[in-house]
């Protein structure tokens, strides 16, 4: 008897949702429906949310339909009720990548339905028609020319003669729409840029408890050298051809070893005594400034 004292207050409160949602389901109708009848050129709307629409309005419908049969006691089981809402649900889901893809087109339609400036004032809104703008320069020279007190036949030649001009095409202004990144992209490039930063992989080696590696880091200028000799020597190699270096080149090379070959000789350095500039200049004044002359 408890059992059937708690299912039947369970269903007064699931009866008072209902009706608290009736409300709310006819003024969301009613909102559909005024927007429905503000739509213009239907014809050319988004027939995807129509569907969607009418999917919705029966998946409700038939919802109540179930919670009414089990107020009244009946079962369910093997209703073909159930397998329509299931058939419903599955197509509203498929859908819902179809309807990512054309949202932008839908919002720019809202907008577009929102300031009214859909019809005859801005027919090139959503991509370009050469047809209609030959419709409006012939209804402009039409008008044009309805409007001159001239006689018919000088009307009608000059009518003629203006539509037989090739009028210059003007594509349509479209906005500029900015790029806007999706929140998981932004936020794995986010992670992926912290991981991978300087900073945490020097604290990772720090903390590290596996052994330590030395990586040789060779620059591009170095590695771009080793390339174009490993390309060299397999072309001297493969044509038996001894290719002659540039002067410049071999300048360079004969500079580098010299270099390195005196990188750790510090012999000369102790041997030669550390003399400024300016005693040399001195003493290349004085052995100038007595020399003698002979005139004879």
């Amino acid at each position: 008897m408890s059992d059937l004292l708690v299912d039947r207050k369970k269903l007064n409160e699931l009866y008072d949702n209902i009706i608290a949602n009736t409300s709310l389901l006819q003024e969301f109708l009613h909102k559909c429906k005024d927007f429905v009848l503000e739509m213009v050129y239907r014809e050319k709307g988004i027939s995807l949310m129509e569907m969607k629409i009418h999917l919705l309005l029966s998946y409700v419908i038939q919802l109540n339909y179930i919670l009414l049969k089990k107020l009244d006691g009946h079962t369910i089981e093997g209703d073909a009720v159930v397998d329509r809402l299931v058939e419903i649900r599955t197509v509203i889901e498929r859908t819902r990548p179809i309807e990512e893809k054309m949202n932008y087109q839908i919002e720019k339609l809202l907008k577009s339905v929102s300031s009214k400036t859909v019809g005859d004032v801005d027919p090139l809104g959503f991509k370009a028609q050469p047809e209609a703008m030959d419709d409006q320069v012939t209804h402009y020279l039409c008008d044009q020319v309805e409007s001159e007190d001239s006689d018919e036949l000088e009307t009608q030649d000059k009518c003629k003669k203006q539509t037989n001009e090739v009028q210059k095409y003007v594509p349509p202004k479209l906005m500029a729409v900015p790029y806007v990144e999706p929140k998981d992209r932004y936020a794995e490039r986010i992670r992926r840029r912290v991981t991978h930063s300087s900073m945490i992989e020097d604290l990772k080696q720090q903390y590290s408890q596996g052994p330590e590696e030395i990586i040789d880091h060779v620059s591009y200028m170095r590695r771009q050298e080793r390339n174009e000799q490993k390309r060299r020597t397999e072309y001297e190699e493969e044509y038996m051809v001894r290719l002659n270096d540039p002067k410049k080149k071999r300048r360079n090379r004969m500079d580098f070893q010299a270099g390195f070959s005196s990188l750790f000789d510090f012999a000369p350095d102790f041997a030669q005594p550390v003399t400024s500039k300016k005693g040399k200049m001195r003493k290349s004044g004085k052995k100038y400034k007595h020399k003698k002359i002979n005139l004879i």
